[in-house]
């Protein structure tokens, strides 16, 4: 039972092991990102205060100048002095550094430190850093190639440029800082040119945690007084005012705040809630059907289906199709995992702008909004609970990634992220993986069938010739090529081919000296049986004369089966074709018989027909069969003649099983009957040299029954491996000459 169910489990286990591992990967459902603070509107207070005229402070103040004394040719930045550069603005603005009360005068003595040209990488102190990376700004540029730090003295206050486009007008802008001794402010410009003229249009001067180049602007990073805090300006480029303005000011925490008093632990990230099933009462198993009507109801399936190579072939198909659904839903689900996890992090990061847009009052970006529309409900729950979370579903016919988060007044704040492409990806990958498992599937079942088809055309080579063998060709070797080969290594069909090729030698010499033996032996009685019939003959009458001569009979009787058995063993007999009614045959063979032991058979004629066979060998099966029904069965013994099949049949015990099941074998007889069993092996094999088919069964009602099957032609005699006989005498006769026997195959030999 468990072997039938072995293929159904692993069907099974390949399906539960695929579903499993697809239900692990992410399908864009609802994830929540954890509670989260509600995002609160600004709300305008005074609403009827006057507003200022004009600012306290010149926030809008621009300052644009432009640079005396020093060009470069081709207008190229790459290729302007640094250092000259800062010494035209020191020319330029006396008060700030040349000036007995100037405040930045130390930086106009260490400008002689920096020779004719050359940079400061350091900016000679270590608080200022030019044109670095941040953590909100993309990288600054390309540095500039002025003189090496052989040129300069160490206290040149003049930093490294850095080289971007930051007015869009397609050519790159010089950005250079320097220090402004004795203070610890560093001044930062921006230079370009303009129709041939080199332009300041940024100028800030404060003291400097470091700077940043983010797109086209500039973003300065400065202490503030309170720890863990920093200021954080942006300066960015307005074309109309041809400059650089100020457009952000931040106050942003740098380092963890640690407040003294306890704070409330905050929510931690929560799945979605999965609703609880409802209990339910489990139903009774089934009655297990018994194996007899689980076998009843089985689906009978063709007879190919249990050849080796259909099972090979379904066993690797299956085994890939598992491979190949395993593998495949693993990429599909680390894959999808990858994509959906950055489409879920990209949504949190614009949500927080969103957020932090939102309570500042700003205009919200685009896909961004309160309650919008197309926003799933799930999402919108989770929200309304005081959570972020987020989800893919269709919005205007194409898959969108949706944020969202919690807002005053009950509202959600939600952004959505075009998912279209990664959705495209994934369906792309998937339908890459069909095809690619379908492809490897083919090509692996064309190798394995092509593998296994030569392994199953051996085995089957090996079959026929056992077939072969068992029908009476000892003769027939498989001579395989790896058996004939012992450099090659051996597999196991050449290991069954050599054992069936040694045992069919074996057993060919073992049964050809049997039959030399019997036909030796027969021979050398018939010169001493002949001169004991001719001497029993010249007895006196009288009963043990006549005990003698039936003795001397039956002896030579014995010894005439048996040399005709030893000619039938040796294959080499040989028609004489003959043609005649087959009810005037069975009538003859009936009057025989009844005129050597005295009791008649009846014959039954349903359908006469007209055969062409060697007479006296069907004579001879048919005596022999007559003859056995009235020795071992009970009368009445009849013969029945229907088309080419005859049929004798008894109404005694009927034949032993051992006969039914293998045929007649000699000398084995069993139930206390008398005789040597070589009648119906005689009998077998002349139906086997006639081309016949000599069938023995015992009749429901009880009685043996022996059909005689003619063939519709004669077997040939010439070609095919048959031989002929010489001198064949009359099979009914004590004698019959020496000949040859060829054997039908197919028939079974005793």
């Amino acid at each position: 039972m468990f072997r039938r169910r072995r293929p159904t489990l692993a069907v099974l286990l390949v399906a539960l092991l695929t579903a499993t591992a697809a239900g692990c990967g992410d399908a864009g459902d609802l994830r929540s990102a954890g509670a989260t603070p509600t995002a609160i509107s600004p709300a305008r207070l005074w609403p009827t205060m006057r507003p200022a005229a004009s600012p306290a402070w010149p926030y809008d103040e621009v300052q644009i100048e432009t640079v005396k004394g020093v060009t470069a040719p081709g207008d190229d930045v790459r290729k302007l002095d640094p250092v000259a550069v800062v010494r035209a603005e020191v020319a330029a603005h006396p008060d700030d550094y040349t000036a007995v009360k100037a405040p930045y005068r130390e930086t106009a003595a260490r400008l002689a430190d920096c020779g004719t040209g050359g940079t400061s990488s350091t900016g000679g102190g270590g608080t200022g850093s030019a044109a670095g990376t941040g953590g909100t700004g993309s990288a600054a540029g390309t540095g500039g190639t002025g003189s090496t730090a052989g040129d300069r003295g160490a206290r040149c206050p003049v930093m490294k440029p850095y080289f971007r486009d930051l007015t869009g007008d397609g050519r790159e802008d010089m950005t250079l800082g320097f220090r402004l001794y004795p203070t610890n402010q560093t001044a930062v410009r921006v230079y370009t040119f303009e129709r041939h003229r080199l332009v300041q249009v940024f100028a800030n001067d404060d003291a400097v945690i470091g700077v940043e180049l983010a797109g086209r602007a500039v973003i300065i990073r400065s202490p503030a007084g309170i720890a863990g805090y920093e200021y954080r300006t942006t300066w960015s480029w307005d074309p109309d005012q041809r400059a650089m303005v100020f457009s952000r000011d931040e106050f942003l925490r740098t380092a963890p705040h640690r407040p003294t008093h306890a704070r409330t632990p905050a929510a931690t990230a929560s799945p979605s809630p999965v609703p609880r099933p409802s209990p339910t009462t489990t139903p009774a198993p089934a009655p297990r059907r018994p194996d007899g009507e689980a076998a009843r109801m089985r689906i009978p399936l063709p007879r190919w289906t249990g050849t080796l190579a259909v099972k090979a072939a379904a066993f690797i198909t299956v085994m890939c199709c598992a491979l190949a659904a395993l593998l495949g839903v693993l990429v599909h689900v680390s894959v999808t995992d990858q994509t959906v996890g950055q489409a879920r992090e990209l949504a949190l990061v614009r949500l927080k702008d969103a957020t932090s847009a939102f309570e500042s009052g700003d205009t919200l970006l685009p896909g961004a909004g309160l309650d919008p529309d197309g926003l799933p409900a799930p999402l919108r729950r989770l929200a309304a609970h005081g959570e972020r979370g987020t989800m893919v579903a269709r919005h205007h016919g194409r898959p969108t990634m949706w944020a969202a988060g919690p807002a005053d007044h009950g509202r959600a704040l939600a952004v959505e992220v075009d998912y279209s492409q990664q959705a495209g990806t994934i369906a792309g990958l998937d339908n890459a993986i069909l095809w690619s498992s379908g492809l490897a599937i083919g090509a692996t079942l064309a190798v394995g069938a092509f593998a296994v088809t030569r392994v199953t055309r051996r085995l089957h080579a090996t079959a026929q010739v056992a077939r072969r063998i068992s029908a009476g060709d000892l003769d027939a070797r498989v001579h395989d090529p790896l058996s004939r080969d012992p450099s090659r290594p051996q597999d196991e069909v050449a290991a069954v081919a050599a054992a069936l090729d040694t045992m069919a030698s074996s057993l060919q010499s073992k049964l050809l000296a049997e039959q030399r033996f019997t036909a030796d032996v027969a021979h050398e009685l018939r010169t001493p049986l002949t001169g004991l019939h001719a001497a029993a003959e010249l007895l006196p009458p009288g009963r043990p004369t006549e005990l003698v001569r039936d003795r001397v009979a039956a002896l030579r009787t014995l010894t005439e089966d048996l040399l005709e058995i030893s000619r039938l063993d040796t294959g080499r007999e040989r028609l004489e074709l003959d043609g005649e009614h087959l009810s005037a045959v069975a009538q003859r063979v009936v009057r025989a018989a009844a005129g050597a032991t005295g009791a008649d058979a009846e014959v039954r004629v349903v359908r006469d027909v007209y055969v062409e066979t060697d007479r006296r060998r069907l004579e001879r099966v048919l005596g022999n069969l007559v003859a056995n029904a009235h020795r071992h069965g009970r009368p009445p013994v009849t013969l029945t003649v229907d088309g080419p099949v005859v049929t004798v049949r008894d109404h005694g015990v009927g034949y032993p099983a051992y006969l039914v099941e293998h045929g007649p074998q000699r000398f084995r007889t069993e139930g206390g009957a008398r005789g040597h069993g070589l009648g119906l092996t005689i009998a077998l094999g002349q139906a086997e040299v006639l081309g016949a088919r000599l069938e023995f069964a015992n009749a429901p009602d009880g009685g043996a029954v022996a059909r005689l099957t003619l063939p519709e032609r004669p077997p040939q005699t010439a070609g095919g491996g048959r031989r002929g006989e010489q001198g064949v005498d009359a099979v009914s006769g004590d004698s019959l000459a020496d000949g040859a026997v060829s054997r039908a195959s197919g028939q079974r030999r005793p």
